[in-house]
């Protein structure tokens, strides 16, 4: 792969996501298709936000996800474990799952800003995947559940 077919509109809609997420998502959508950085071997990436709250500017959506493409398998799987080790390394737990037929890490607990939502990390080929679930009153098998639906309608949607 050189590039994504198509953005979050296409990819991964707003219909899609809330049927993955198993609620109706309030709020608004914002979504941003990302440059490349031959730094990190990245050639795009998409973050998709659904349900931003109106104020503070900076406020976290209920659900974040982004997807990102890379030269090489290997730099995908290394961009994925830096992530895993940085939230690692500011108190998160992480908790070994499957996202569809791939293995995939949720990160939870973390400390600071940035850290304290839960978030899914896999890597497909040359795609990571980071979804975060900021929605409070789930179990933890619930949360769990969703971010694993999410995580795959990710890899299957952007696939090609």
């Amino acid at each position: 792969m050189t590039k994504f077919s198509g953005n979050c509109y296409a990819l991964l809609t707003l219909y899609d996501v809330q049927r993955a997420a198993g609620y109706t998502i309030g709020g608004k959508t914002a979504f941003i298709v990302g440059l490349p950085d031959k730094s990190i071997g990245r050639l795009s990436y998409l973050n998709c936000r659904y349900g931003v709250p109106a104020a503070p500017k900076r406020a976290t959506p209920q659900i974040e996800i982004t997807v990102a493409l890379y030269n090489t398998p290997a730099q995908a799987e290394k961009r994925a474990g830096g992530t895993v080790s940085d939230y690692v390394a500011n108190g998160a737990t992480a908790t070994q799952v499957t996202v569809g037929d791939v293995p995939g890490t949720i990160l939870t607990g973390g400390l600071g800003a940035g850290y304290n939502v839960p978030l899914l990390v896999t890597s497909s080929g040359q795609r990571t995947v980071a979804v975060s679930l900021n929605k409070s009153g789930l179990s933890a098998a619930k949360r769990t559940q969703i971010l694993s639906n999410l995580g795959a309608l990710a890899l299957t949607n952007t696939a090609s």
